[in-house]
């Protein structure tokens, strides 16, 4: 069982490991490599730049995946400092003011995402014949990979994959906005009756159709 990172995690997991016998995804990333990560910084620029223009906010996307392409490919110093200085100068010709340009950068370009031509999310749950549950929220500003999830899981017959309405990235009753700020005021992080009903549910009738059929375990 994952949670957004770790709903990329799980599949991988099971990906490289028979034994396991069945994945809940929960608000899973879903896709391949740098061309992924550029799709979630563009969706996020568009959500905070008032008026977000495509022939802006596209250009400074892949000015940040480029710059994070020369990390990955470990590039010297000065190509990656002109990289860098060319993405912020695109955020800020998106419509980012200079200080919150450099400040969206530093945020973007982080180790975690120097990784991202790794990302095999997509590829992961393509491979998986196993049960898979893929859950999202209908109020989920962060993911918006449900329809990824089912393209990925389109031939894997005991494969569902479930939108919860109302509910944000966190998964907690009540959510209005949907936004990150919104979580403290809410319930429990993963908290909501219907996700935990949905999920123990599953759990149950899919393990217990399995039977003596496997050794499997889930994680």
């Amino acid at each position: 069982v994952g949670h957004s990172g770790g709903g990329v995690i799980a599949p991988a997991a099971a990906a490289a490991d028979p034994d396991i016998a069945a994945v809940v995804s929960l608000a899973g990333n879903v896709g391949d490599g740098l061309p992924y990560v550029r799709k979630g910084i563009y969706r996020q620029m568009m959500k905070m730049v008032a008026g977000g223009r495509d022939a802006l906010v596209g250009p400074a996307a892949d000015a940040a995946i480029i710059a994070l392409q020369a990390r990955a490919d470990n590039r010297d110093v000065e190509t990656i400092s002109r990289l860098r200085a060319d993405a912020v100068d695109r955020f800020e010709a998106a419509g980012f003011p200079r200080p919150q340009a450099e400040q969206a950068l530093a945020m973007i370009d982080v180790p975690e995402a120097w990784k991202g031509s790794r990302f095999r999310s997509a590829s992961d749950l393509k491979t998986l014949h196993i049960p898979v549950l893929a859950i999202y929220g209908t109020n989920d500003m962060v993911v918006d990979d449900a329809p990824a999830a089912r393209a990925a899981l389109a031939s894997n017959r005991r494969a569902r994959v479930v939108m919860l309405d109302g509910l944000g990235h966190s998964f907690q009753e009540g959510a209005v906005t949907g936004t990150p700020d919104e979580t403290s005021k809410l319930g429990p992080y993963l908290g909501s009756p219907r996700l935990v009903a949905v999920v123990g549910e599953w759990l149950r009738d899919t393990l217990s159709s399995q039977g003596g059929k496997t050794n499997g375990q889930v994680r």
